[in-house]
């Protein structure tokens, strides 16, 4: 299996776990390990998982490309503590990582409007 980090993906990381500190380097790292777990252990999903939505997220559940055609080849991954939400898109032998989501019950952050 090939896992492939999206400059996005990496610079969401940054910006949605700041408390970390991690290098781009050790960010990748981290998110490689983690969605192999994820995979691994079956922890997926065509939805994005009930924990990580916002209020707001719980009418478009489902991703679409072109605002039309339902994405079949993306897939919601999750760490075992439910602390990061990977989008990734699986396709000819590659995980391609999308972006990160910080779900809401992972939120800490005072700046952050709940």
């Amino acid at each position: 299996m090939v896992v492939d980090i999206t400059r996005h993906a990496v610079e969401q990381a940054r910006e949605r776990f700041p408390e970390l500190g991690l290098s781009d380097a050790r960010w990748r790292g981290l998110i490689e390990t983690e969605v192999t777990e994820a995979i691994d252990q079956y922890r997926m999903a065509l939805k994005i998982p009930r924990f990580a939505m916002r209020e707001f997220d719980r009418t478009r559940t489902r991703i679409w490309r072109n605002h039309r055609e339902r994405a079949r080849s993306m897939r919601f991954l999750w760490t075992d503590d439910e602390q990061r939400v990977y989008l990734i898109d699986r396709r000819h032998g590659l995980e391609r990582v999308i972006t990160v989501i910080r779900p809401p019950a992972a939120d800490t952050r005072q700046d952050v409007a709940a």
